[in-house]
């Protein structure tokens, strides 16, 4: 049982210590034992460390420095943490801090709960609650970059989709609340003439109202996705056919609140 402890530790550490040293940080201290004793902890988790010793020394430093996280004492001369604090989040809303306190200092806590801090730290700095404020944040930093990774591979998908396909979007009456570019190509309408109108005023008589009554049936009350061949009209009175694919947005609670339709235009086909 020790054995498995101890293995789950080290690799607990050395993943934030990997973590970390990607970062840089912004040490704040007016005492200047207790910046020593520290570094000697901070030291092992990262490769650029700034020190500042007090909070206007902190800020100046920030402005010059490209910094991802801060850690700083509250009660200083010049400037305390907090107002720091306030000053650094007016800069930067994403920058981690940590703020470090030899005592119960409950009058600066409303401050800061407005800051979005991460964390609280109890000097001298103790490495079990460090590693749990390292971990929360290496957490966030790995889920926000998933994040990002996957809001750019879903732009790379509305593009491709975007140059391919006719998009647009109704809300839960039919009224058209978003089309691309490549539905304004193909209808000929722009999108102050068309957002806000029905779905209606596509339709043509190449499309049987029994169609479209087994398409309202499928994406509204079985809250299915429907596919067909639609022939629309166009602006100028034209037909354009495109094998249509129309599917309803639920939120959470299974509730439709959009829908959306895809279209391949096959004119030249019908």
């Amino acid at each position: 049982m020790r054995d498995n402890i101890d293995t789950y530790f080290n690799e607990l550490f050395n993943s934030i210590e990997t973590q970390m040293k990607q970062l840089t940080l912004l040490y704040v201290e007016d005492n200047k034992e207790a910046r020593e004793a520290s570094m000697l902890v901070l030291e092992e988790f990262f490769d650029t460390i700034y020190v500042a010793k007090d909070g206007e020394d902190g800020l100046e430093k920030f402005q010059q420095h490209n910094i991802d996280m801060v850690i700083t004492d509250i009660n200083m001369p010049n400037m305390d943490g907090i107002l720091m604090c306030e000053k650094i989040r007016q800069i930067d809303q994403e920058v981690h801090l940590i703020l470090l306190t030899a005592y119960n200092e409950a009058e600066f806590y409303d401050r800061s709960i407005k800051l979005n801090i991460d964390g609280y730290l109890l000097k001298p700095i103790s490495i079990t609650p460090l590693l749990s404020i390292f971990d929360k944040i290496a957490t966030n930093i790995k889920l926000k970059q998933e994040a990002q990774a996957n809001l750019h591979l879903l732009q790379q998908y509305q593009r491709a989709m975007d140059q391919n396909l006719i998009v647009s979007k109704t809300d839960t009456q039919g009224n058209i609340t978003y089309i691309n570019d490549k539905f304004i190509e193909t209808y000929g309408y722009t999108k102050d003439e068309i957002i806000g109108k029905n779905h209606n005023i596509l339709r043509s008589s190449k499309s049987t109202n029994e169609m479209y009554k087994q398409m309202w049936d499928t994406i509204s009350n079985k809250k299915e996705t429907w596919t067909g061949l639609i022939g629309n009209k166009t602006k100028d009175g034209k037909i354009s056919y495109s094998k249509t694919t129309i599917s309803p947005i639920v939120d959470q609670d299974g509730n439709i609140i959009e829908y959306i339709a895809l279209r391949q235009d096959v004119t030249d086909l019908v």
